[in-house]
């Protein structure tokens, strides 16, 4: 009986609209009288964003854009690869609960741009399955350095997703190549 229930609110289609009315509300009421403790040399490109741009009532509609962003990202992700064998809602579901619970997301943060990136990243990286085309790892290498300007640390990245290209079947001398200076563009056009 507890596990015939666990499946239908698993497999349900109405589990992601409710838990994200919830999370719009926590999102909402919870206090976001805090800021984020950002260090200059650890977000990269994040400390030209002027904080005068950024009031509270702005941030809150920012951050809960890019969090429903993200979180449309990731049900986008799970529906076309497939990623669980079932059609489920639920890791988005718990994707955005711990989303409207996590007080220092309320404002804008450097986290958030980095989420969106990497699962940019990710769409990407999975439709080059058995593909030796070099244009998707260097999209899916350009995704993940974008992100990698606001959150440098993510440059770390990169030889294991060159471990997922080799499990996924597509990495050849072209694509290796091509991830390379996919990695390379935005901090070309940055610096340039």
């Amino acid at each position: 009986m507890r596990l015939d229930f666990q499946k239908n609110i698993a497999s349900s289609q109405f589990t992601l609209p409710i838990v994200s009315i919830i999370s719009m509300l926590l999102w909402v009421f919870l206090p976001i009288s805090h800021t984020a403790n950002i260090q200059p040399l650890e977000h990269g490109l994040w400390h030209f964003v002027p904080s005068t741009y950024l009031p509270d009532e702005t941030a809150l509609f920012i951050s809960v854009g890019v969090a429903a962003l993200g979180v449309y990202l990731l049900a986008e992700l799970n529906n076309s690869h497939v990623l669980l064998r079932i059609s489920s809602r639920l890791l988005s579901s718990i994707f955005a609960l711990l989303l409207g619970i996590t007080l220092c997301l309320h404002t804008v943060h450097p986290g958030q741009i980095t989420m969106v990136f990497t699962l940019l990243s990710f769409f990407v990286l999975f439709y080059s399955y058995q593909t030796t085309q070099p244009l998707y790892p260097f999209i899916t290498f350009m995704f993940l350095s974008m992100g990698s300007l606001v959150f440098p640390k993510l440059l770390y990245m990169i030889p294991i997703y060159w471990v997922c290209l080799i499990h996924l079947r597509s990495l050849s001398l072209r694509s290796f190549i091509a991830s390379i200076l996919g990695a390379l563009v935005p901090y070309w056009v940055v610096l340039g």
